[in-house]
């Protein structure tokens, strides 16, 4: 699945890089899991959420995050506190 941030937003994109369809605004960092077939979205004022790829909100794993990003089946999030391992449903694992 290609993405890409512009101006805040998260859009789908072909591979040629022409934007498609809108998924999220305010977003800071974003990735993709292929395995699961959704999108990680950390927004601009720290919540970090899950989206479906047509947009759908799934959802609301943490708040005051600077980056998630995906780590196996589980979830690596980086706060100013420290780094939290969590898995899908935003339950903590570990903190690191």
């Amino acid at each position: 699945m290609n993405y890409i941030i512009k101006n805040y937003k998260l859009f789908l994109s072909d591979r040629y890089g022409n934007t498609g369809r809108q998924i999220s605004e305010n977003v800071q960092f974003a990735t993709w899991s292929e395995s699961q077939r959704i999108f990680l979205v950390t927004q601009s004022d720290g919540k970090v959420i899950t989206k479906d790829n047509n947009g759908n909100s799934i959802r609301r794993i943490c708040d005051g995050a600077i980056e998630a990003k995906f780590e196996g089946e589980n979830i690596l999030v980086r706060t100013r506190n420290g780094n939290q391992l969590l898995d899908k449903y935003g339950n903590l694992i570990r903190r690191m």
